[in-house]
C-alpha cells in the first residue's frame, strides 16, 4: 500500500503543474483575472418560438433533458461517464446501447466526444429509437445528442486509487484532458493510464476443486481471478467551421491494453507399472510441478483509429460524411502443462534412478500462442430534406449511402499444431425513410386531432461473402396534446452472421469448468470454439408500442412506457448451456466417456428455429430544482480593485479579441448602462447584457447553423434564469469564460459561460429516476416443432441461470452548494434451471435475486467561496468517493441438495464484491 500511495501522492503533484505548464507564457494578470473567476453558471433562456440550438432533426420530443445543472448534479467527469450514469435512461427494449449525437449532428465515431468534460455540456437530449432513422440508423437504438456550449476551455487532470474491501487488488488511474472550443471549432485531446494488480484465488475463500483435489495440492496462490492489467491511450479531436459552412472534424487515437493472468501449476499425470520398485499400490500419480511455478498467459493489443466528419448544407438538404479506418493487433501467449511424455518412458522402462514420488526433473512449459491482425474502413453519406409541402408541414427524407471493407487475418500455434484463417468482407448498403405530417397544431392542420405524422423506412445491405439482405419498417407518432406523445412502430429486419462467427479458426482449449446439468455436477473439460460455415441469417421482427408523458402540473417529470414484442427466425446464438435438452438437440455437440462424464463440448455458434419475447419496460425520470439560486455576495474591494486594473491594462483590445466573429467592440456603454467611476462597467452589469444580446441574437436569427450552439435554451425556471445577476468580476457575458471570450480569443475565454465549473451551485437539485422491466415471454425453439425452452420457467441458454422476469433500476442524487451525493440500486429477480432429464432434480440449479446497491459521494470544492478564499488552490477541484455494491452482495447458486457448485462459488461469481473509489480531479480554466 505504501507504493500505492506514493504513487497517488506523484502523480497529485505532477499533475498541476504538467497540465498547467502551456499557460507560462501567458501574462501573470490574465492568470490572476481567469482564477478570479467564480465556480457559478446562468441556465439557459427560452426563446419561444425558436428552434434550439443542437436540436435534432424532426419534431419527435425528448423523453428526457437533462440541463447543465442535471449534468453537474451527476457527479461524472466525462461524456462517457455520463453515458454510462444514465444508462438506464438510455437502453433501448432490445438492450443495446444508444446512438450518440453531437450538437444534433452525427459523428464519425465516440472517439470524437467520448473525453469532452461535462462542464462543457449545455444540455443533453434522450429520444425514442424511431429518431435514429432520421440519422441513417436502425431503428433499435434510442438517440442521445449531447448539446455543448459556446465557449469553453479548460484543462482537467484526474487521479483515483480503488480496490475492493476484502483487498487483493488495487487499481490505479491517471486523465488529463483539454478542450478549447468556440462557435468555430474546438479542439480536444486526452490521455489516460490505469493500472490493476491481479487477483489471486488465494486472496478469497475459494474450496478446492475436484481437479485440485485429485491432484492433492494448493494452487490458489498460482491462479488469478482478475489479472494485471495496463492501459494506456491518447485521443485527439480537432474541429474547426470552414468559411464555406461546412463543419469539418478529425479524429485520431492510439491505445495499448495488456494483461497477465495466472493459470495455475503444470500438472503431470504419471503411470506407474505394477512391477516397479515405485509402486504403491495406485497404478496412476497425479502430481503438480511446482518446481516451475505459475504458468502464465499474456494478452497484448494494440489499437490505432482516425476518422473524420463532414456536415454542411446544400440549399433545403443538409448532409453529414463520415469515414474511419481502425488497425487492431493482437498477440496471446499461453503456458500449457510441460510434457512428461520422457518421465512416463522412464517409468515404464522400470529406471530405478527415477522415483516418482521425489522432486520431479524440471522441463518447461508447452506455450500456445496466437496472433490477429484486423484491419476495418468504412465511409457513409447521409442526407436530409423536405421533399414536398403538405398542409401538416414538409415531406422530408433521409437518404443514406455506405460502404465497408473489413479484413481478419489470424494465426494460432496449440499443442504444436498451426492453424490460421483470412477472412474478407465488403458491405455496401443504402437506406431510404421518409416522415409524412398528417395532421399539426404549429400550421393549425386539423390541430383538434393534435400532432401526427407517419415513418417509413427501407434498407438493404449487400455483403460479398452472404449475399443480400433487406430491411423494411414504418410507424406513427401522436401526440394528442402537447405533453403526451404516443408512438408505435414494426420493422422486419434481416441480419448476417460476423465473419469470425462463419470463418473463425478452430480453438480447442482445456481444463474449462462448466456444470453438466445432466449429471448435476461440476467438470472440466475440453471446448472446441470458432466459426461455423453453415450458419444462416436471422430474421429480426419487432414491434412496439410506446407513451411519454410529462406532466406540466409536476415541472422536471417525465413518465414513459414501451411494449415491445420480438419474434426471430432462425437466431443466432453462441452454444448453449449443457442442459439435457440442449444435449438431446445437438446430441453430436457433446462428448462423454465411459462412464457417462461429460469430457468435450463443440461450442461453435448455432441457429435456433425461432425466439419469441415479451415486455414491458416503464419507469419515470424527474428532476428539479428546489429553493431559489442564491445571489453571488457582493465582491469584495480585492476583487474590484482587480477588476478595475483588468479593464484599464486590456481595455478593449481583450473585448475585441474575446468578440471574434465579427462582432464590434463598444468603447462606449449603451444607454442605461452603470458604470463605475472609471468609466469601466461594473461586475454583474455584463451578463445581463450578454444574456439581452443572445436573445436579440436568436430571434434575427442570425448565427450559422453549423456554428457551435449558444448556451442552453431548454426550459428552466424564472428564478435559475436570472440567478447570474449579481455577478462578479469574471463571470458573465464578456468576463473571461463568458461568451466573448477573454484570454485565449480563438478558442474561446476559460470556462465558457458562466465561468469556471458551471454553477447555479448554490441552489439544491434533487433527481429521482425509476426503470421496471416486466418480461411476458421468454422462448426458444431450438427446431421447428419441437417444444420451447421457457427461459421464465426453468430453461436456461447462457451459465448465470435463466431470465428473471422483473428487474428494477433505481437512482437517488441531492446536490446543494457543490456537495453531492447519488446512490443507484439494482435489482433482479431469482431464477430456478431444470436442465436435468425429465423427472430428475440432479440438474436443478437455484439462482438467488440480487440486489446492488452504489453510493458516490462528490464535493466540488470550487463552490465553496469562502474556502477557495483561503485556499485557492482548490479552485475548480472536486474531490469523489465511491463505494460499489455498498452491502456486499453476491448471488447464491444451490444445487438439487442445498449445496454450492463448486464453479460457482460466490468468489467465482463475483471476486470483487465491494469496491471503495477515491478519486481528485482538478480543472485550471
Amino acid at each position: 500500500m505504501t507504493r500505492k500511495m506514493a504513487l497517488l501522492g506523484l502523480l497529485g503533484c505532477i499533475t498541476p503543474s504538467m497540465l498547467y505548464a502551456q499557460e507560462a507564457a501567458k501574462p501573470a494578470q490574465t492568470r490572476q483575472v481567469a482564477q478570479e473567476a467564480e465556480d457559478v453558471e446562468v441556465e439557459g433562456i427560452v426563446v419561444t418560438g425558436q428552434r434550439q440550438y443542437g436540436a435534432v432533426l424532426g419534431d419527435i420530443q425528448p423523453e428526457e433533458t437533462f440541463t447543465a445543472a442535471d449534468v453537474r448534479s451527476l457527479g461524472v467527469s466525462s461524456v462517457t461517464e455520463l453515458l454510462s450514469e444514465l444508462s438506464a435512461q438510455t437502453t433501448s427494449a432490445s438492450g443495446g446501447s444508444p446512438v450518440v449525437l453531437l450538437n444534433g449532428r452525427r459523428i464519425s465515431g465516440m472517439g470524437e466526444i467520448r473525453d469532452i468534460p461535462t462542464e462543457a455540456i449545455q444540455r443533453v437530449e434522450i429520444l425514442p429509437e424511431e429518431v435514429a432513422l432520421k440519422y441513417g440508423y436502425s431503428a433499435d437504438q434510442k438517440v442521445v445528442n449531447v448539446v455543448l456550449r459556446q465557449r469553453f476551455r479548460a484543462r482537467t487532470g484526474e487521479v483515483s486509487l480503488a480496490g475492493p474491501t476484502d483487498g487483493g487488488q488495487t487499481t490505479e488511474q491517471f486523465d488529463s484532458s483539454t478542450l478549447r472550443l468556440n462557435r468555430q471549432g474546438r479542439l480536444n485531446s486526452a490521455f489516460k493510464y490505469s493500472h490493476s494488480d491481479k487477483l489471486l484465488e488465494s486472496d478469497r475463500d475459494l474450496e478446492p476443486t475436484e481437479t485440485d483435489q485429485r491432484y492433492d495440492g494448493d494452487v490458489s496462490p498460482y491462479r488469478t481471478l482478475k489479472p494485471r492489467t495496463d492501459s494506456l491511450s491518447y485521443n485527439t479531436v480537432y474541429n474547426r467551421v470552414l468559411d464555406n459552412g461546412v463543419s469539418a472534424t478529425v479524429n485520431g487515437s492510439l491505445s495499448y491494453d495488456q494483461s497477465q493472468s495466472l493459470q495455475g501449476l503444470s500438472k503431470a499425470r504419471l503411470n506407474i507399472p505394477t512391477t516397479s520398485p515405485f509402486y504403491a499400490g495406485d497404478t496412476t500419480l497425479y502430481r503438480y510441478v511446482a518446481d516451475l511455478g505459475a504458468m502464465e498467459q499474456w494478452n497484448r493489443s494494440w489499437n490505432a483509429h482516425g476518422g473524420f466528419t463532414l456536415d454542411g448544407a446544400m440549399k433545403s438538404w443538409r448532409w453529414n460524411l463520415t469515414g474511419n479506418y481502425d488497425h487492431d493487433e493482437s498477440r496471446t501467449s499461453s503456458d500449457r502443462d510441460a510434457s512428461v511424455v520422457d518421465l512416463n518412458q522412464r517409468l515404464a522402462a522400470l529406471d530405478s534412478t527415477f522415483d516418482p514420488y521425489a522432486g520431479l526433473p524440471t522441463g518447461s512449459f508447452q506455450r500456445n500462442t496466437a496472433h490477429s491482425i484486423n484491419d476495418t474502413v468504412n465511409t457513409q453519406l447521409v442526407m436530409n430534406g423536405a421533399l414536398y409541402r403538405l398542409p401538416g408541414g414538409d415531406i422530408s427524407s433521409t437518404v443514406k449511402l455506405g460502404a465497408e471493407g473489413a479484413w481478419v487475418d489470424s494465426w494460432s500455434r496449440r499443442l504444436g499444431v498451426e492453424s490460421d484463417a483470412d477472412l474478407s468482407r465488403g458491405t455496401a448498403n443504402a437506406q431510404v425513410s421518409f416522415d409524412v405530417p398528417i395532421t399539426s397544431r404549429k400550421n393549425n392542420f386539423m390541430a383538434k386531432v393534435g400532432d401526427l405524422s407517419a415513418n417509413l423506412n427501407l434498407a438493404v445491405n449487400q455483403l460479398s461473402d452472404f449475399g443480400t439482405l433487406s430491411t423494411i419498417g414504418g410507424g406513427l407518432n401522436w401526440s394528442p396534446i402537447k405533453p403526451i406523445s404516443f408512438i408505435v412502430s414494426g420493422t422486419r429486419q434481416q441480419n448476417a452472421p460476423s465473419m469470425s462467427q462463419l470463418g473463425g479458426a478452430q480453438v480447442t482449449t482445456s481444463g474449462v469448468q462448466v456444470f453438466d446439468y445432466v449429471n448435476g455436477e461440476s467438470v472440466e473439460i475440453t471446448r472446441v470454439s470458432g466459426g461455423n460455415p453453415d450458419l444462416k441469417s436471422e430474421e429480426r421482427n419487432v414491434l412496439k408500442f410506446g407513451v411519454t408523458v410529462k406532466p406540466p402540473q409536476i415541472d422536471g417529470l417525465s413518465v414513459n412506457a414501451n411494449y415491445t414484442r420480438t419474434r426471430i427466425d432462425n437466431p443466432i446464438s453462441s452454444f448453449p448451456s449443457a442442459t439435457a435438452a440442449t444435449e438431446a438437440a445437438f446430441p453430436d455437440r457433446f462428448f462423454r466417456d465411459g462412464d457417462g462424464t461429460l469430457v468435450r463440448i463443440d461450442a461453435r455458434p448455432v441457429n435456433y428455429a425461432k425466439r419469441e419475447s415479451e415486455q414491458i419496460r416503464w419507469g419515470f425520470n424527474y428532476s428539479h430544482q428546489i429553493g431559489k439560486t442564491p445571489p453571488r455576495p457582493t465582491p469584495t474591494p480585492e476583487e474590484m480593485q482587480r477588476w478595475r486594473e483588468r479593464q484599464g491594462q486590456d481595455g478593449q483590445g481583450e473585448r475585441r479579441q474575446g468578440q471574434g466573429q465579427g462582432q464590434t467592440a463598444q468603447a462606449q456603454p449603451a444607454q442605461g448602462q452603470t458604470q463605475t467611476a472609471d468609466g469601466a462597467q461594473p461586475p454583474g452589469m455584463d451578463l445581463l447584457q450578454g444574456i439581452q444580446r443572445q436573445v436579440g441574437e436568436q430571434r434575427s436569427g442570425g448565427d450559422n447553423a453549423n456554428a457551435q450552439p449558444s448556451s442552453d435554451q431548454a426550459r428552466t425556471s424564472g428564478d435559475q434564469a436570472s440567478s447570474g445577476g449579481d455577478r462578479g468580476p469574471g463571470g458573465g457575458d464578456r468576463g473571461p469564460g463568458g461568451f466573448g471570450g477573454g484570454p485565449g480569443g480563438g478558442f474561446g475565454g476559460p470556462g465558457g459561460p458562466g465561468g469556471p465549473g458551471g454553477g447555479g451551485l448554490g441552489a439544491a437539485r434533487l433527481q429521482l429516476a425509476l426503470f421496471h422491466t416486466v418480461r411476458l415471454r421468454e422462448r426458444i425453439y431450438i427446431y421447428d416443432g419441437g417444444t420451447p425452452l421457457d427461459l421464465l420457467h426453468g430453461d436456461a441458454i447462457g451459465s448465470s441461470g435463466g431470465t428473471p422476469r422483473n428487474e428494477v433500476e433505481a437512482q437517488v442524487g441531492f446536490t446543494k452548494q457543490g456537495m453531492g451525493a447519488r446512490l443507484t440500486a439494482n435489482w433482479r429477480q431469482a431464477t430456478e434451471v431444470d436442465g436435468g432429464t425429465t423427472g430428475s432434480s440432479t440438474g436443478t440449479l437455484k439462482f438467488s435475486d440480487l440486489t446492488t446497491v452504489n453510493l458516490r459521494l462528490f464535493a466540488n470544492l470550487g463552490a465553496r467561496r469562502e474556502l477557495v478564499a483561503k485556499y485557492p488552490v482548490l479552485r475548480g477541484t472536486r474531490v469523489t468517493f465511491g463505494i460499489t455494491n455498498l452491502f456486499d452482495e453476491k448471488q447464491t447458486v444451490r444445487d438439487a441438495t442445498g449445496e454450492i457448485p463448486t464453479s460457482y462459488q460466490e468468489d467465482y461469481l463475483d471476486p470483487i464484491g465491494r469496491s471503495v473509489k477515491l478519486s481528485v480531479r482538478k480543472v485550471f480554466f
